[in-house]
């Protein structure tokens, strides 16, 4: 796997992290008063304040293990370090590289189909005699 892929496998763990941490402390958080004089709704969750504020700082060291992890990541990619212009020359030298290949594929496929050719005319030779 390529290591724009596994960034983005990281960066979707991260996003699925966040996203299920979210609907958890959504559907479980203490209820809060609407407003003053009025009495907050019943409590959805047996959750105590205790075990709530402990998942809270486990989603949070998660999010930020992760995100330090990804930060990681980042630095360590190859040519993170370059300037703009030197990241240009280095894909230009290898466009050209890519051309210079791709040439050499053509100039091997058109030998391919000679020999195939060469083939094929011996097998027709082989099977009128």
């Amino acid at each position: 796997m390529d290591r724009l892929s596994e960034l983005q496998y990281q960066i979707d763990d991260l996003a699925f992290f966040m996203y299920t941490s979210l609907g958890w402390l959504q559907e479980h958080a203490p209820p809060v008063a609407l407003g003053p004089g009025q009495p907050a709704p019943k409590k959805k969750s047996e959750q105590t304040p205790e075990q709530y504020e402990l998942y809270m700082r486990d989603f949070a060291t998660k999010i930020v293990s992760l995100t330090k992890d990804i930060a990681g990541y980042i630095d360590s990619l190859p040519g993170i370090e370059a300037t703009e212009n030197e990241q240009l020359g280095i894909l230009e030298e290898l466009e050209k590289e890519n051309l210079e290949l791709n040439e050499e594929i053509n100039q091997k496929s058109k030998e391919v189909k000679k020999l195939l050719d060469q083939v094929k005319t011996v097998l027709d030779t082989i099977a009128l005699d």
